[in-house]
């Protein structure tokens, strides 16, 4: 098995070592597979840090709970659905 982060750095390389077998295999891909995994990831974190930081501006100030509350409800709901598809991805 290659690990992916060959795959990423030397994608020419892994191409010809898999012409030199004759192998059918598409690396292409598992590259644009792996480009989509990482995309849902950096937005899932982002989508955590913002939930992070609406929870510490409810802590500091819980006045504006009716305010924070929706926004947290929906970063939930995106979170759930990004992991979701990170899941079908692996």
């Amino acid at each position: 098995m290659i690990d992916i982060k060959i795959i990423r750095e030397n994608p020419e390389v892994v191409k010809e070592g898999l012409k030199k077998r004759k192998s059918k295999f598409n690396l292409n891909e598992i590259v644009s597979l792996d480009g989509d995994y990482r995309k849902i990831l950096k937005e899932n974190e982002e989508l955590k840090a913002k939930r992070n930081k609406i929870t510490d501006d409810l802590s500091k100030n819980p006045t504006k709970k009716n305010e924070l509350i929706p926004q947290m409800q929906h970063l939930k709901q995106s979170i759930k659905d990004a992991e979701e598809k990170l899941k079908q991805l692996i």
